[in-house]
C-alpha cells in the first residue's frame, strides 16, 4: 500500500475563484486545474427520501486518496445527488483534510429542487426553487472546499426541452444575486461564526455557479460544437431583458460540458480513429478564446459499449476497458482554454462504470462500503500519476495513415452559413451586446425555437427583497403611528 501523503486542512488561500476565462487558488496566484472523478449516487430509500452516510462517503474519499495519494494528480469529486436540510460538515472537513474539492448540486431530483425540463418557461422556474437554492447555498457557503455550485445537468437535452433555458438562466441570475448581497453575508455571519470560506475573515466567499451540458446538436440543424458554442453564449451573454443583474454578474461562472468522445485507443487530440477532425479538437478550435468564463469537462469518458468496438484493442482483460489517454490531452495541449475534467464515473451507470465486478459487471454502490478498483480505473490512476510525476507518454496509439500536428482544421458547421452570418454579427455588431439577440435570432431561425426573453421571466430575489423593504416601510409607519397615539415624541 502506498504511503499517505500528510496533508494540511484547507485555508483562504486555498479557496478557488473565477477570474476571468481560468481557475484559480492562493488568492489568484496559482492556476488551478479540476481532475475529478464523479461521485457515486447513494441508493434511496423506499420513501424516495435521500440517503446519506457520512462514514460510507468517507470511505469512497479514502479510497480515492488511497490508489492516488499526490492530491495535486486527483483533486475533485462531482456530487450529483445532496439534501440541502442535511449537515454534511463530518464529509466537507474529512475532503478538506484529503485535499479534495467538491462540486455541489443545486438542484434536486424530486421536491422543491426540481427545475422540470417538460415545462416551458416561466412555469419551470417557481419560488420553491429559489428558496432550495438559497438554502443548500447556505449550508455549503461556509465551506472553503466547494468549488462550484451546478444549477443545472443536461436540461436542454432535446428541442423540446430549450423552451426551459429562459429558467436556467433565470435560476443563476437570482443565486448571482443573492450571494452578491447583504444579506446573504448576514446570514452566512450568523448561522457560521467560524465560516473560514472567507477573506481576511469577514466577506464571504461567493459560489461560482456552472451548468453541465450535453455534447450534441440542437435538432438536425446545428452540430454539437455550434450547439455548445450557442448555449455558452446565452447563458453567458447580458442584455436580453434580464430584468437588471445586480454587478454585471452572468447567469453562471464555469461552463462544463459532458462529453462520450475519445471512444479508440487510435484516437487523437485532432483526429479520431477514422481521420476526421476529433470531438475534442472541434470543441476547442470552436471555443479557444471566444468565451470569458472557465471551460472543463464536467463528465469525461466514452461507453465502455462503445471504446474500441471497432478495432479490436484491448486495453484491459474487460473488453470496453478504456485507457484514459485523453487526460493529459486536456490538461496540456488544451490548458490554453480548459480547466479539466470530471472522469465518468465511479459508479453507477453500467456504461460508465471505473469501480465494480469486473467479471460479473458494472455494480451499483451500496451506499456503504467502496467498490473493488477495476482495470478500467486503474488505467485512469496510471495518466493521473504520471502526469503528475511530469512522465506524460504518447496520447495515442500510431494508425498507418493517420495524421497529426499541423494548423486549425476545417470544422463541420450548420448549413447555410449560419454559423458564419452569427460570428459575424458579434464580430460587427455596433450594439454593446448583440450576443443575446444574435443567439435567439439562430434559435429561431434553425428550429422555430423562440424563448422567452428574461425580462418577461420572474425574479424571485427581486420580490423578496421588494417585500422585505415594503414590511420594513410598514413597519416603520406602525411604529410612528402609535408614538404619535401616546404622544411619546422621543419614539422618532
Amino acid at each position: 500500500e502506498r504511503e499517505r501523503e500528510q496533508l494540511d486542512p484547507m485555508d483562504s488561500n486555498d479557496i478557488v475563484t473565477v477570474q476571468s476565462r481560468f481557475l484559480y487558488s492562493h488568492d489568484g496566484g496559482q492556476r488551478f486545474m479540476i481532475k475529478g472523478i464523479a461521485f457515486p449516487d447513494p441508493p434511496p430509500l423506499k420513501d424516495l427520501t435521500f440517503n446519506y452516510n457520512a462514514t460510507a462517503w468517507i470511505a469512497i474519499l479514502q479510497q480515492l486518496r488511497d490508489a492516488v495519494p499526490n492530491k495535486d494528480a486527483l483533486n475533485t469529486v462531482r456530487i450529483y445527488r445532496m439534501d440541502p436540510t442535511l449537515d454534511y460538515s463530518e464529509f466537507f472537513e474529512a475532503a478538506e483534510e484529503m485535499g479534495f474539492y467538491i462540486l455541489v448540486p443545486l438542484t434536486g431530483s424530486t421536491g422543491g429542487g426540481v427545475l422540470d425540463r417538460t415545462l416551458p418557461a416561466p412555469e419551470c422556474y417557481n419560488r420553491t426553487l429559489y428558496a432550495y437554492g438559497v438554502d443548500a447555498i447556505n449550508n455549503y457557503a461556509q465551506y472553503p472546499n466547494v468549488l462550484s455550485g451546478v444549477i443545472g445537468n443536461e436540461v436542454m437535452n432535446d428541442l423540446d426541452s430549450w423552451y426551459a433555458a429562459p429558467c436556467v438562466k433565470a435560476y443563476g441570475h437570482d443565486l448571482q444575486r443573492y450571494m452578491h448581497s447583504d444579506e446573504f453575508q448576514s446570514n452566512l455571519s450568523r448561522r457560521y461564526k467560524h465560516n473560514r470560506r472567507t477573506i481576511d475573515g469577514t466577506s464571504v466567499v461567493p459560489i461560482p455557479l456552472m451548468y453541465a451540458t450535453q455534447h450534441s446538436g440542437i435538432g438536425a440543424a446545428l452540430t454539437e460544437t455550434d450547439a455548445i458554442r450557442l448555449t455558452v453564449d446565452y447563458f453567458g451573454c447580458q442584455g436580453d431583458g434580464d430584468n437588471g443583474t445586480d454587478h454585471g454578474q452572468q447567469s453562471l461562472d464555469i461552463f462544463g460540458i459532458n462529453v462520450e468522445s475519445w471512444c479508440s485507443s487510435f484516437d487523437t487530440f485532432e483526429f479520431d480513429e477514422q481521420g476526421g477532425v476529433g470531438a475534442y479538437y472541434q470543441l476547442y478550435q470552436a471555443l479557444h478564446n471566444a468565451i470569458d468564463m472557465p471551460l472543463f469537462f464536467s463528465e469525461m469518458g466514452c461507453s465502455r459499449l462503445m471504446f474500441n468496438k471497432d478495432n479490436h484493442v484491448n486495453v484491459g482483460s474487460v473488453a470496453g476497458t478504456r485507457d484514459w489517454r485523453q487526460v493529459p490531452v486536456v490538461l496540456h495541449e488544451m490548458n490554453a482554454t480548459w480547466s479539466g475534467f470530471s472522469a465518468y464515473a465511479y459508479s453507477g451507470n453500467p456504461q460508465f462504470y471505473m469501480m465494480g465486478d469486473e467479471k460479473g459487471g458494472a455494480s451499483r454502490w451500496d451506499g456503504a462500503s467502496p467498490l473493488s478498483i477495476t482495470q478500467d480505473f486503474e488505467n485512469f490512476q496510471s495518466q493521473l500519476l504520471q502526469e503528475a510525476e511530469g512522465q506524460v507518454v504518447t496520447t495515442r496509439l500510431e494508425k498507418r495513415g493517420q495524421a497529426s500536428g499541423g494548423k486549425f482544421h476545417d470544422l463541420p458547421m450548420a448549413a447555410g452559413g449560419i454559423m458564419d452570418r452569427y460570428y459575424e454579427k458579434l464580430t460587427n455588431s455596433p450594439e454593446s451586446s448583440p450576443m443575446c439577440s444574435a443567439v435567439l435570432d439562430v434559435l429561431d431561425e434553425t428550429n422555430n425555437l423562440k424563448l422567452l426573453e428574461m425580462s418577461e421571466m420572474p425574479s424571485y430575489f427581486q420580490q423578496n427583497h421588494v417585500v422585505a423593504s415594503l414590511g420594513h416601510h410598514l413597519l416603520g409607519i406602525s411604529l410612528l403611528g402609535v408614538c404619535a397615539a401616546m404622544a411619546v415624541l422621543s419614539c422618532t
